[in-house]
């Protein structure tokens, strides 16, 4: 069993590592999603912005909080919770909702 836990141990040590060489590339690609919120884009390029912002913080949420990145994890969720109420409604996303947005995508850049 030791040999077992051993092996197990060291797959997950190496999936850790693998997931922090490739995080910094992760969140660059959410902030890059993000510029068309940042940027006043017109109302179709931001709710299509934050439906591309669901999908990544939903990828990115998941993955981080299993592979110990709690932070990241925690922060890519409450992005991923934001976009998807926004998205629900169904309307333009306001000012407040746009900064909201951004404001969390900065706090995981800052995770770095």
């Amino acid at each position: 069993m030791p040999n077992s836990a051993n092996s197990v141990q060291a797959q997950l040590d190496a999936l850790r590592q693998a997931f922090g060489a490739k995080l910094a590339e992760r969140i660059e690609e959410i902030e890059t999603a993000a510029v068309p919120v940042r940027d006043g884009s017109g109302d179709d390029d931001v709710a299509r912005a934050f439906d591309v912002l669901l999908a990544l913080a939903h990828k990115l949420g998941g993955s981080a909080g299993t592979l110990g990145y709690h932070d990241v994890g925690d922060i890519a969720q409450r992005l991923e919770g934001h976009c998807a109420d926004v998205l629900e409604r169904n309307a333009a996303p306001t000012m407040d909702e746009r900064k909201d947005a951004l404001d969390l995508v900065a706090h995981l850049s800052k995770q770095l």
